[in-house]
């Protein structure tokens, strides 16, 4: 989505690309989205991804597109800045995770949109520069 700062975008796909590393996973299936849904693609490196994001972004467009992967993912990942619609309910079978990331120029997500998460999506709110203990 253009809501989310380019820099943003590449520290996501950088953290995700050490995920694969360290999980020894070969690739990724990815679908770009925003108003409407493009064609799943495989990916080796996050870092070959380039999403083109138009803004408009509806997850349920891009949570289908992702179901019609074969085989079946059991698992989608979701990265977002929390506006947009969420399915009625859960697919079968699929768990869905929800990256919140905060829009350009925020420094945290809304607090609206982490609520609007429905609850049987698991979610996680990424906020830059947060401290750990």
């Amino acid at each position: 989505s253009t809501s989310i700062h380019f820099s943003r975008v590449n520290a996501l796909r950088s953290s995700g690309d050490m995920i694969l590393m360290a999980l020894d996973i070969d690739g990724i299936h990815v679908v770009d989205c925003d108003g409407s849904a493009f064609t799943p693609k495989f990916v080796r490196s996050l870092s070959d991804f380039q999403p083109t994001g138009g803004g408009g972004t509806d997850m349920r467009l891009g949570i289908s597109a992702a179901l019609t992967i074969i085989p079946r993912p059991k698992t989608i990942i979701v990265e977002t800045d929390g506006d947009t619609p969420y399915p009625d309910r859960a697919p079968h079978g699929v768990r869905i995770v929800v990256v919140l990331i905060p829009a350009d120029g925020e420094k945290k997500v809304k607090k609206s949109l982490v609520d609007a998460v429905p609850s049987w999506i698991t979610k996680i709110v990424a906020e830059p520069h947060a401290r750990t203990r």
